[in-house]
């Protein structure tokens, strides 16, 4: 039976991030079927807004707060803010100060857990002086964040979304080696090489099968073409690439289609349309799975599209002859 490994992830904010905080779960939960899933941990979510309950506590509502997140035995706090700082609790100014701190203390004495605060920067037009001073909190803390850390920006949750996703996958791939590998007796790992050929309806139609066939000819005739795997799938949509990917695991990704040039490109649509998918989402997508990814390869006149996104995360970036593909094979065996 698979042993997993759980890492306990605490969510310190207040109420003016709610979007942020929702954004939360979907991203755990792709991070958990794509590189925590394959280092075999699973990350879960704490908040005091799920996991808390009512009741009275001498020390207040933070006194029932405590013992449920046991922010010193969690292994990562996610602090995020805006224009808001939050409710004074205790001797500390916010509910979400006090747990930051509280987290920071505990690093300090077992460097544990790990601390991530963001800073929403999105522009924003106090109208009270409440407001103000709740604003005036913020850039306080901001500017008294202790030496030893470092704490990120961003402009809207849609950026959030990515650098979040981007740095649990950094969190992950640093704090968790992978399993150890199987003993010298052990059948070898074959390389699984996933070919995505996409001609939706509204684009000049392109020979897909016969660069696929010719592939597919040079692959056969390798020395060593019984230790490669080759998984295709024609017509790929939009929503079918990351489900392709966390699927098959493939250690080079070989797609063939339409680009635009630097901007992306081009999937099929459910209506049977042309989709352009940018070259940052893509490399978000491909971020996921890069302890099993090693190449990608795009098919002629795509050859520049993820070349400044993507170098410093794959090994090569070569283009779709069938020399240069025969080589990356070979080169791996």
């Amino acid at each position: 039976m698979k042993q997993v490994r759980v890492l306990k992830i605490v969510v310190a904010l207040p109420s003016d991030v709610q979007a942020e905080r929702d954004m939360i779960p979907a991203i755990v939960d792709e991070l958990n079927k794509g590189i925590a899933d394959e280092r075999g941990v699973r990350l879960e979510v704490y908040r005091w807004e799920t996991d808390a309950y009512p009741g009275f506590h001498p020390e207040g509502p933070q006194g029932l707060i405590d013992p449920v997140l046991r922010i010193d035995d969690c292994d990562l706090l996610i602090g995020i803010f805006w224009k808001h700082f939050g409710t004074p609790t205790k001797d500390v100014q916010s509910g979400t100060a006090y747990e930051i701190l509280t987290a920071y203390e505990s690093w300090k004495k077992q460097h544990r857990p790990q601390i991530m605060i963001y800073f929403n920067e999105k522009p924003h037009t106090p109208r009270s002086t409440e407001e103000i001073e709740q604003w005036k909190r913020v850039l306080q803390f901001k500017d008294d964040f202790p030496q030893q850390g470092l704490w990120w920006t961003y402009k809207g949750k849609n950026q959030f979304k990515d650098l979040l996703r981007n740095h649990l996958t950094q969190f992950i791939r640093r704090e968790i080696r992978p399993p150890t590998e199987t003993t010298a007796s052990a059948t070898p790992q074959r390389l699984k090489i996933l070919f995505l050929a996409a001609n939706p309806e509204d684009t000049a139609r392109l020979r897909l099968d016969e660069e696929f066939r010719s592939i597919d000819e040079a692959l056969r005739k390798a020395e060593f073409r019984d230790q490669f795997e080759i998984v295709l799938h024609w017509a790929v949509r939009v929503d079918d690439l990351q489900e392709c990917l966390l699927r098959h695991k493939p250690h080079l990704v070989h797609f063939s289609g339409h680009g635009s040039g630097a901007a992306g490109i081009i999937l099929g649509d459910r209506a049977g349309g042309s989709h352009l998918v940018s070259a940052h989402a893509l490399s978000c997508v491909f971020e996921l799975l890069t302890d099993n990814i090693r190449w990608v390869v795009l098919g002629s006149g795509l050859v520049g599209l993820f070349t400044r996104i993507l170098v410093a995360e794959f090994a090569c970036f070569l283009s779709s002859s069938k020399l240069s593909y025969f080589r990356i094979e070979q080169s791996m065996i």
